[in-house]
């Protein structure tokens, strides 16, 4: 049996971000927020054995926020947000660790793939944790791993919906495709498990193929509704949690771990 947790949508550097202590705001509104996504996000971690293997879907920096102008931001430095990222990451203190890469917006500047720069201080970390161990970090734009006989396709990007009751329709169209793919003969192997993220919501559907179940899954963040872009021009709500699960007798099972958090919660104003 093999254990798996999986993070996505961190956005370090950004207000309603994932912010270790000694990085949160000074304003006291977003101080409460973060400690409080930080509390919760430690506690998570403490409520699990250490995972064989860590899965991070994407968009680990929230990078300039120049469509804010970087109002958004409390760290607009690149690599104090590659920091961050690399702290949250290893409070798993997997051995195996892998990463997509996100979205361009938030994770390209400056010639360089921030995430590129976390996956390295991230091995780094990792040795020193493992000296006698093998210890294995990736990062790829669309990774494939095999796990006890069940592949998983992960990714970061997958469009969103406008309307409440159509969420799985995304992930189950990728399986589609990862089929199409395979039968092919034109790359991709045969996915037991799409995994995607970016939407900041968690939804997904199984299905079989004979007697084998499939899953196609998209993944809660781990930043809150606290972005000007989610609160002037979205409208779905906003999920904010991690999945644990494990591989056994190849078969994936998980659960979702699903807050209300202060970042997400809204009061009428008294008038």
């Amino acid at each position: 049996m093999k254990r798996i947790a999986t993070i996505a949508d961190m956005h370090c550097g950004h207000r309603a971000g994932l912010t270790p202590p000694k990085y949160q705001a000074t304003d006291a509104k977003w101080r409460d927020v973060e400690a409080d996504l930080w509390d919760r996000y430690t506690a998570l971690v403490g409520q699990f054995d250490t995972p064989d293997i860590l899965i991070v879907d994407g968009d680990c920096v929230d990078g300039r926020g120049v469509k804010s102008g970087g109002t958004e931001l409390i760290a607009p430095s690149l690599a104090t947000q590659k920091d961050m990222a690399v702290e949250c990451i290893m409070q798993w203190k997997a051995p195996k660790i892998v990463i997509a890469r996100g979205t361009d917006y938030h994770t390209g500047w400056g010639g360089e793939d921030w995430e590129d720069l976390v996956a390295e201080k991230v091995l780094s970390e990792t040795e020193k944790l493992y000296p006698r161990k093998e210890v294995t970090v990736i990062i790829k734009d669309h990774p494939f791993i095999n796990v006890d006989g069940v592949t998983f396709d992960i990714k970061h990007h997958l469009g969103s919906t406008s309307t409440p009751y159509s969420g799985g329709t995304a992930p189950q169209k990728d399986k589609m495709w990862n089929e199409q793919w395979w039968m092919n003969d034109e790359g991709q192997p045969l996915a037991d498990v799409i995994m995607r993220a970016h939407g900041h919501f968690c939804e997904g559907s199984y299905g079989y193929r004979g007697a084998r179940k499939w899953w196609a899954l998209r993944l809660a963040a781990l930043q809150a509704a606290g972005t000007k872009y989610g609160g002037r021009r979205c409208n779905r709500t906003v999920h904010w949690g991690i999945q644990y699960g494990d591989v056994d007798n190849e078969q994936y099972r998980f659960d979702d771990f699903v807050a209300v958090v202060k970042g997400n919660k809204v009061e009428a104003v008294e008038m």
